[in-house]
Parts: C-alpha cells; sequence; structure tokens
C-alpha cells in the first residue's frame, strides 16, 4: 500500500493485547520502571518481484510466509524503553501466506501469484527478540516536547540471526515521552498512555542500521540470492492521540536487502491501539 508494489516484503499483520502484569497475577513496579505483559499475532509474507512465473528468477528471493505468537515483557521507564520477547511459530505452507496473497488479489481485482509452490519448506521458527532504547526529553512552550532516542536490538531465531543499532527523533504536542518507541520497534510503542489528552499529535524520524548474520527468509532456497551483511533503514512517522487511543503511520525507506536486488525498497505499517 505504501509502496505500491506487492513485492519483497509484502504483507504483515500483527494483532496485539498489552497490560499490567497485575492482571496475570502480579504487582507493582522495580527499579527499571511500569512492567508490562505483550502478547501478538505475527503473519508475514514474503514474495520475489516477479508474480507471473511458477519458479523465481534466479537472483530474487523466494516465496515466504511465517506465523508465529510472541510474549515479552517490558519495562517502561522516564528515561528508557525495554522489551525480552520469546517467538514461537512455523515457516511454510502452514503459515497460510498463499490463501491470504490469494484474497487480497482476489479483492483488488489482480492476477494471483503463480509461483507459491516454490515456497520455502516448513520449519519451526523459535527464538529470542530484545529491544532497548535510551530516551532524553525536553519540554517547549506548552504541552510541546523533544525526544530523542538511542536505539540497539538483536534477534536471535531460527530463522534470522542480527544486531540492530540506530536513533529517533521525535517532536510532538500532548504526546507521550514512550511514544518514540513505536518508530523503533512495534513492542516498545505498545502501551497507551496513561494520560488522558483530548488531541495530540507527533512526528517521527529515525535512522536504523542491521548487521544481518543469517536470514533464512531470503538464503532459504537453492536459488537464493545471500542476504546483505549490512542494510540501513530511514524512517518517517506521525502519530495522532486522542484521549488515550492512538494512531501511528509509518514509512520504511530500506537498502538493498540482498545480493541482486535492483532497487531499495519502500514499506510502510499502520498501527492503532485503543485501551480498554
Amino acid at each position: 500500500m505504501f509502496g505500491a508494489t506487492d513485492r519483497l516484503y509484502s504483507n504483515g499483520l500483527q494483532l496485539a493485547w498489552t497490560g499490567r502484569p497485575g492482571r496475570l497475577g502480579q504487582r507493582g513496579t522495580y527499579a527499571f520502571g511500569e512492567r508490562w505483559v505483550d502478547v501478538r499475532v505475527v503473519h508475514e509474507i514474503y514474495t520475489p518481484r516477479g508474480l507471473r512465473s511458477e519458479q523465481p528468477p534466479p537472483g530474487q528471493r523466494p516465496y515466504a510466509a511465517t506465523l508465529r505468537a510472541d510474549v515479552a515483557w517490558l519495562a517502561f521507564g522516564s528515561d528508557r524503553l525495554a522489551s525480552a520477547a520469546l517467538q514461537l511459530g512455523v515457516l511454510g505452507p502452514a503459515a497460510g501466506g498463499e490463501p491470504v496473497q490469494d484474497i487480497v488479489h482476489r479483492i483488488i481485482g489482480d492476477r494471483r501469484p503463480l509461483g507459491w509452490d516454490s515456497q520455502l519448506s516448513a520449519r519451526l521458527i523459535a527464538g529470542v527478540d530484545i529491544d532497548y532504547a535510551a530516551l532524553s526529553a525536553h519540554s517547549f512552550r506548552r504541552h510541546g516536547t523533544f525526544v530523542f532516542a538511542g536505539y540497539a536490538a538483536g534477534q536471535l531465531t531460527s530463522i534470522r540471526r542480527e544486531f540492530i543499532a540506530g536513533g529517533a527523533l521525535e517532536i510532538g504536542f500532548r504526546t507521550d515521552r514512550a511514544d518514540i518507541g513505536g518508530v523503533l520497534s512495534p513492542r516498545l510503542g505498545a502501551p497507551c498512555s496513561p494520560r488522558e489528552a483530548r488531541f495530540g499529535f507527533g512526528l517521527y524520524a529515525a535512522t536504523v542500521a542491521r548487521l544481518v548474520a543469517h536470514d533464512h527468509l531470503i538464503e532459504g532456497a537453492n536459488f537464493s540470492p545471500r542476504a546483505e551483511p549490512l542494510i540501513a533503514e530511514a524512517r518517517v512517522g506521525v502519530i495522532f492521540r486522542f484521549r488515550r487511543a492512538r494512531l501511528r503511520f509509518i514509512d520504511v525507506f530500506q537498502t538493498k536487502s540482498f545480493e541482486g536486488q535492483s532497487r531499495p525498497h519502500i514499506y510502510g505499517a499502520v498501527d492503532l491501539a485503543v485501551p480498554y
């Protein structure tokens, strides 16, 4: 939708519940800050550029779909955000990438992709994912804030091993300092602010570098290209708040993620959070 294409990172959907540990029988905070629990279901689809051939052209990433559940423990302090997540799921036909993409193409009146028979074979997804952001917030005028964030993360799973580092800047009006986490990682921006605002908005910009040791979603087929060891991203976004609800838009501009990729990739995300 954002890049007007159906290739590379083709589609993703996350459904999440985030709550305080007290709802699970624990209470209180500790030195790092407030504790939260985040549980989400994540579905992702990846496709090559050429969708009209039964076998992806050599040098293109393979068809792949993942379906997994993440359980994360979050800690949000006044000057830092952190999460540690466990991932468990499946890669392959059981993830349902082909029927989901077929339904979308049928809705928009486009021809169905032909290469799903060559998708990556079944594999268990298991591993850990850790995110950390250090914050520095400064107020201006009334209800305005500048927030700077330094970011580091690591992912060690059966399909991906990478280290991530970067930084972000937010200029906001009636926003929460923790809102900046969402432009860096979906989990870091998960909890709704406890403060109620009639209306608030913010603008974000971030740069991120990924050091990739292995990406099975790119390198997992016989014809697969090699994943690029270093990937850079520029991210821009906007957030709107009404009372305690939140709506966030993010656009991501990503350098080439594998050898032979013809041009950089653009994709985006929409994040809606509603408290109850």
